[in-house]
């Protein structure tokens, strides 16, 4: 199954403490990733386990999991956790490999499963019955799951048509010494990368400004590498990239470039939204989360929805008032910084920068997170689309120094209103002790880097 695909699973959690609230209990979700096999001349994708955004629960391993068709395509297998990143994956079995199994399981003469036939037959059996009077309640604890009862919450998944996935082939792995790795963003098929100022820079300074000129007042910077995914047979490939600018002041946002990028290299630009984006609109994010550029995994992707967009006037679009940052309901772990926010029609609708936390446990809330959104992404886009645009004195150009948008991004109230006494001003803080007095305004707010 393709990545973003929406599926169903049925399952049974904590069935056996109260069986009529939780027997046949309904979830809805997408494809994440492939798990891969690595079994050597597999084809990506054929015997892969499959990774699904979607709210398992305890007690579901087992049960059936549908796809917009109401075929059955997989079972649910106990999920991938980490305690490092407080995270877990549902993991899922294709039915294909349940086939392969049960046939080496068998005599000489294999019996092979007849998913196809089987689910053509469940397929008819669901239309017949879609148009059916739906019942008043759900199934009792002690009868199957009815036809018309999965017929409902499956064909819920039919009325959507989404092309997250469009954006995949846009999305890279970026590797920086001591920041580990993270996500970035294709913004030229030259070779141009957009990703988090964050990631490029050192722990202890913020590096800033025009490169290519050091100064006295820049700060080294790690030797960056990019990991792009081919879908040729080549597979993954790792390129040396250098940092063209690196924001210092509201945004948290660096552009790259692969140096010497071959001309096969086949980078794929991503197309930014263009229209507005409003609270309750279907997002994905899409990066390189939880799974260390050893596993040579393609992006994850999760699904949710904007809860919030945060305007400023401060963003140089042109208009009165643009949008800042949008805050996602979607899942997002560690290594998804300079990940992308995308749209139902596969645009890029934001950057992910960061995430917000418990300040008192210190664990993260994955499903409350925070990006730069697409408003003030476009005149990187516009000079991406000119001839030697993304020049580092250009860009310089964007990196505006206001107080209304650097409070958006530190959760801070605008200057505007009274502030606390003795309390600075973001860009006072900024410029007197940079990052470490950053992460530490972060920090009080409960805000995490990813």
């Amino acid at each position: 199954m393709d990545q973003g695909a929406p599926i169903t699973a049925v399952g049974s959690p904590f069935g056996v403490i109260s069986p009529p609230h939780f027997v046949n209990s309904v979830m809805h979700g997408v494809i994440s990733n492939h798990w891969p096999s690595g079994r050597e001349g597999d084809k990506p994708g054929s015997r892969d386990l499959l990774m699904a955004d979607m709210r398992c629960l305890p007690g579901m391993e087992g049960g059936p999991v549908f796809n917009q068709q109401g075929q059955l395509v997989a079972i649910t297998l106990l999920p991938l956790m980490s305690n490092t990143f407080n995270a877990e994956v549902p993991l899922l079995m294709p039915i294909g490999l349940l086939a392969d199994a049960w046939a080496k399981c068998c005599s000489s003469r294999p019996y092979v499963v007849p998913v196809t036939d089987a689910s053509a037959a469940r397929m008819a059996q669901l239309t017949t019955v879609a148009n059916e009077p739906q019942p008043s309640s759900v199934p009792s604890h002690d009868s199957p799951v009815s036809s018309s009862y999965l017929a409902r919450h499956v064909g819920a998944l039919q009325r959507h048509s989404f092309k997250w996935a469009a954006a995949i082939p846009s999305i890279v792995l970026v590797s920086a010494p001591g920041s580990g790795w993270a996500s970035g963003i294709v913004l030229s098929r030259d070779g141009y990368i957009l990703t988090n100022a964050h990631v490029v820079k050192p722990s202890s300074a913020h590096a800033s400004g025009v490169h290519s000129q050091p100064d006295q007042n820049h700060f080294p910077l790690p030797l960056i590498k990019v990991r792009v995914s081919s879908s040729s047979s080549s597979g993954n490939s790792w390129h040396v990239a250098e940092v063209v600018y690196s924001f210092r002041h509201a945004l948290d946002l660096a552009v790259l470039r692969v140096k010497a990028a071959p001309a096969g290299l086949g980078l794929q630009p991503a197309v930014l939204q263009s229209g507005a984006v409003t609270p309750g609109q279907a997002v994905a994010i899409i990066g390189h989360a939880l799974f260390s550029p050893n596993r040579q995994m393609q992006p994850s992707l999760t699904v949710g929805n904007i809860t919030k967009v945060v305007y400023s006037h401060a963003v140089k679009t042109g208009r009165q008032r643009s949008a800042a940052m949008i805050m996602t309901s979607a899942t997002v772990h560690a290594g998804a910084s300079g990940g992308a926010v995308v749209t139902a029609d596969g645009c890029i609708a934001g950057i992910t920068t960061s995430n917000a936390r418990h300040s008192a446990s210190g664990l993260t809330i994955p499903n409350l997170n925070f990006a730069v959104a697409a408003e003030a992404l476009q005149p990187l886009w516009a000079l991406a689309a000119q001839p030697g645009g993304l020049r580092p004195e250009l860009i310089q150009q964007l990196d505006v120094q206001d107080a209304a948008l650097a409070t958006i991004f530190t959760l801070s109230q605008p200057p505007e209103q009274q502030n606390p006494a003795g309390q600075q001003t973001l860009e006072d803080s900024r410029d007197k002790q940079g990052s470490a007095r950053l992460a530490e305004l972060l920090s009080k707010k409960g805000l995490s880097k990813l």
